[in-house]
């Protein structure tokens, strides 16, 4: 089974990493560099608001696991509790991106209309409610199921692609595949829940539920916003240093490097439901055995990757994207730490996430390489440094900090699988 269900998603997100590449190219052959650099900067601030749930995704399905795996009854009735709040993150998400693109992007590209930034806003909010809806499915081994709406999910900006060269903006596209991404989530809800939506409006319920995840779901709010800095400081930062053209090399860099993350992290995600099986009946060598093969799994994925794009980095360039512009100077050396780093810190924060108990801790380290990381950033930015050099000290503060994670992970298979979480 994990066989099949590696395969199947290693499809869905091959297909969602082309659509990916093509979206910048597309760009480029037929919109200005502002509009290029605006949609480079709204989507990328789009990556902060993917951790709306107030943290409390990964905590419920940590529960929710747990109560499934033992036999538990309650889970059947927490699963209504966090599909509710899901959707109530997602109606925030909604108005939160829709205020501050349209106040704070607004302001650099006055031009831009406010209908797309509506569209924007609900296509970044209905993904967000999808891709939340993978912890509720997944808790109760429904895989299979899931990942037929998430691969729908995935390929809907092939929309947007299609239709950018008929129309040369941004507007239509966008209303499209968001409309198609509502009619996806309907579908997703209503399969999972059926004929017991009405459940979904027992406020109390919820609520109390919420409650009884909220110590660990701050922490893990407060550990996804330092995360999602981390990853996407330059979409907040370098717009008041750098030019749109150095913004779109920024965006560039960070879609291959996410590119080759997602790749290799879903070693880890796919490995992740059999290692907390193994580790929730004790079984602490085969749940290190896993992890190890997850983690062996990742690297190698991750280091061939990064070896085909360092041969034929400009060949590879120059065809994405055309203008020769965007493309002198790429930060190749930061891309290899950050992608090797990145690698050993997912396969070891997957696995302490999913078992529960280093939400505390990992905010905290996380809250903290993110501080260092802005200080950084801020002051090779004020001193004039160039994107490169900029980014590759950035990747020094995220090798250190992720020496944490190696260390927390070791702690607790020496104290036989068990660490107490210490605030």
């Amino acid at each position: 089974m994990i066989l099949k269900y590696g395969l199947l998603k290693y499809l869905g997100l091959g297909c969602s990493v082309i659509i990916g590449f093509l979206l910048p190219a597309v760009f480029s052959r037929n919109l200005s560099t502002e509009d290029f650099a605006m949609a480079t900067v709204v989507l990328g601030l789009s990556s902060y608001f993917s951790f709306f749930d107030f943290g409390v995704g990964k905590p419920a399905y940590s529960k929710i696991r747990k109560s499934f795996l033992n036999g538990d009854s309650e889970w059947k009735e927490d699963i209504y509790s966090i599909i509710s709040f899901f959707i109530f993150s997602s109606f925030l998400v909604f108005f939160s991106f829709l205020f501050i693109t349209y106040f704070y992007i607004g302001k650099t590209y006055p031009y831009t209309n406010f209908f797309l930034f509506l569209f924007f806003s609900f296509f970044v909010s209905l993904n967000i409610f999808l891709n939340n809806m993978e912890s509720v499915y997944n808790a109760v081994n429904k895989y299979f199921h899931f990942l037929i709406f998430d691969f729908l999910r995935k390929i809907s900006p092939i929309i947007i692609v299609v239709l950018i060269p008929v129309y040369n903006q941004l507007d239509v596209p966008y209303f499209f595949s968001t409309f198609f991404l509502l009619l996806l989530s309907v579908f997703s809800f209503f399969y999972f829940v059926r004929s017991d939506a009405i459940k979904i409006f027992h406020i109390k319920k919820h609520v109390r539920f919420v409650k009884k995840l909220w110590e660990d779901a701050f922490s893990y709010l407060f550990f996804n916003f330092s995360e999602a800095f981390i990853y996407n400081f330059g979409f907040i930062l370098f717009p008041y240093f750098l030019l749109d053209v150095d913004m779109i090399v920024y965006g560039l860099w960070l879609k291959i490097f996410v590119g080759v993350n997602l790749f290799s992290v879903l070693a880890i995600n796919v490995f992740i439901h059999k290692i907390t099986e193994l580790y929730h009946s004790n079984d602490f060598e085969r749940t290190v055995k896993y992890l190890s093969c997850s983690f062996s799994l990742s690297l190698s994925i991750s280091l061939v990757s990064l070896s085909i794009f360092s041969i034929w980095e400009n060949e590879i360039l120059q065809r994405w994207i055309s203008d020769s512009k965007y493309t002198e100077g790429f930060p190749l050396a930061a891309l290899w730490v950050w992608c090797v780093v990145n690698c050993i810190q997912s396969t070891c924060g997957v696995f302490l996430l999913s078992i529960g108990g280093n939400f505390v801790f990992l905010r905290k380290l996380a809250l903290t390489t993110s501080g260092v990381m802005l200080l950084s950033v801020l002051y090779c930015s004020y001193h004039g440094f160039a994107l490169y050099e900029i980014l590759l000290y950035a990747s020094l503060v995220y090798a250190v900090g992720c020496i944490g994670y190696c260390v927390r992970l070791l702690m607790v298979f020496k104290r036989g699988g068990i660490y107490s979480e210490v605030s």
